[in-house]
């Protein structure tokens, strides 16, 4: 599966890397960052009726990028092959 990398805050790679070993308890404090992960299809949250999240798991997708980016690493402009090739063939 071939994804491309996505942009992560700090706490939101923790929160994978916690997920991934079954070592993360569910905080009201981290609310935003499971909602992001949930709408980038890396997770999925059981919310309660008022808003409150009780439980997180991650997805199959999270996974896989967990497998294919093991750093967690942000995208960059300098990973991005076609940007390269682009601009060589402007400046010749």
């Amino acid at each position: 599966m071939n994804t491309d990398k996505i942009e992560l805050t700090k706490r939101e790679k923790e929160i994978i890397v916690m997920a991934s070993n079954d070592s993360y308890q569910v905080k009201d404090e981290d609310y935003k960052e499971l909602k992001h992960l949930a709408f980038l299809g890396l997770g999925e949250t059981m919310d309660g009726e008022f808003g409150q999240i009780f439980e997180f798991e991650l997805s199959n997708k999270a996974k896989a990028y967990l497998f294919e980016n093991p750093k967690l690493k942000n995208p960059s402009i300098f990973d991005d092959k076609k940007f390269w090739f682009e601009l060589v063939s402007n400046i010749i």
